[in-house]
């Protein structure tokens, strides 16, 4: 049983990620009263490849807050550490020619979704609700009238004049469409797993060789990410396995120093 919230809202949003964010800040600059539902309570908790490319620092700037991001914790990537077979290769630095003006940086997603989400609380037609799990769409014939989502103690239900789903790739929003759509799936999985960082570094490192790929990237609170491409599917079987058996295999992977202190820690 549902229990109705009273009122129409002009424009429901799901999903608070980079994409719900963004697009409530623009909507409520323009005086569009927004409400936004996020199913976890707070953003922090830990994020796949946090990299934020050129492309996507750039429209920052055009939304004015370019200020904003700099002051997101982050680090500044200014070129590649290039390993073959466990010994290095070469070094190449990024220049404007490459990038233009933005480097890439590996950023701390928690703290951009809590910068985006602050910004749109300046604007009184925004509203952010958290941790409220949306379940599925209300519909009637072909069009979509709102949302029923978790209540405290029951389902209830939130009606909107438009609901738009950015609510990742398992999202609620779209399956509860009825619509057939064709994903394209990436023909491998990563493992990500972050560990103390050996000395501060500026610089991204990728190992290849053997049919593998290990990237390295330096974060904010002075930790290493590690990103270990894997093959489609085999995840399971890795876990199966145990930590120790993957710490091992990322290992014989990286230099003789990043895979010693991989073992350490």
């Amino acid at each position: 049983m549902t229990r109705t919230t009273e009122g129409n809202l002009d424009v429901l949003i799901v999903g608070a990620g980079p994409a719900g964010a963004v697009l409530s800040y623009l909507l409520s600059r323009e005086g569009i009263p927004v409400t936004l539902i996020e199913r976890h309570h707070d953003f922090d908790r830990e994020f796949r490849g946090e990299i934020l490319m050129p492309s996507g620092i750039e429209p920052f700037t055009q939304m004015g807050l370019e200020k904003q991001l700099n002051a997101v914790p982050h680090v500044s990537l200014d070129g590649v550490e290039l390993y073959a077979n466990q010994k290095h290769l070469t070094t190449f630095s990024f220049n404007k020619e490459l990038f233009g003006k933005y480097n890439p940086r590996w950023v701390s997603q928690p703290d951009l979704l809590e910068m985006l989400v602050g910004e749109c609380s300046q604007f009184r037609n925004f509203k952010l609700i958290r941790g409220t799990r949306v379940r599925e769409l209300i519909h009637d014939k072909n069009r979509v009238l709102g949302v029923i989502f978790d209540g405290e103690k029951k389902q209830e239900q939130l009606f909107a004049n438009i609901v738009i789903g950015t609510d990742g790739r398992k999202s609620r929003v779209r399956s509860s469409l009825g619509s057939s759509f064709r994903t394209d799936s990436m023909p491998m999985d990563i493992v990500w797993l972050k560990i103390p960082n050996i000395e501060p570094s500026s610089k991204l490192s990728v190992y290849v060789g053997g049919g593998k790929l290990l990237i390295s990237a330096p974060t904010h609170d002075d930790n290493i990410q590690l990103g270990f491409v894997i093959k489609k599917g085999s995840f399971k079987d890795i876990r199966k396995q145990g930590p120790l058996s993957l710490i091992e295999a990322i290992a014989q992977h990286a230099d003789p120093i990043l895979g010693n202190h991989l073992r350490e820690h």
